[in-house]
């Protein structure tokens, strides 16, 4: 019985990413800008991955960092993971993780 709810949950599971447009989009990198309407709300923040592309993301209102604890990262170059979605005004960023 284990096995046959763990399996429908994986299925349910993998149908909602497929209607989602195929899954989670994420980048990690170094956060190279961040721009902020106060000291604690984020507007936008720039993140350059390993490659050196530059990805520039509007934050959603579901992003819990700081602009003050995002600035800190980009002093100390300490990586983040920008969890995202591709919007038609560009990428809007929906979770932001250590």
């Amino acid at each position: 019985m284990g096995r046959v709810r763990i399996t429908l949950l994986a299925v349910a599971l993998l149908l909602v990413l497929g209607a989602c447009g195929g899954g989670v989009k994420k980048v990690q990198g170094l956060v190279v800008d961040v721009q902020s309407s106060s000291i604690t709300d984020l507007d936008s923040v720039t993140v350059r991955d390993d490659s050196g592309r530059l990805w520039a993301f509007k934050a959603g209102s579901s992003v819990s960092f700081s602009p003050s604890h995002l600035r800190e990262h980009q002093a100390f170059a300490w990586p983040v993971i920008v969890f995202y979605e591709e919007t038609p005004e560009g990428l809007l960023a929906y979770n932001i993780t250590d």
